[in-house]
């Protein structure tokens, strides 16, 4: 973890960011050489990253998609 002062953090800002995204290391933001901040990458929680597992992923649809099912239309007949 090394220390950076707050106004150089507002003016590099994108850069720290992208470091620390790479690095996975701690910035921490001193005013007048006394720390008030620490910067650290995000870490997604990992009991919500199985909660959809096939969001994102590809499909395709076969046939007609709006199309009845065929025992579905004998269920109706009454």
């Amino acid at each position: 973890m090394h220390a950076i002062n707050i106004s150089d953090a507002r003016k590099n800002l994108p850069h720290l960011i992208s470091e620390i995204a790479a690095s996975r290391n701690e910035v921490l933001i001193t005013r007048h050489g006394r720390p008030i901040a620490r910067l650290i990458a995000y870490e997604p929680d990992k009991s919500t990253q199985n909660k959809y597992p096939l969001r994102g992923l590809e499909f395709q649809v076969e046939g007609d998609f709006d199309e009845p099912m065929p025992d579905m239309w004998d269920a109706m007949k009454l």
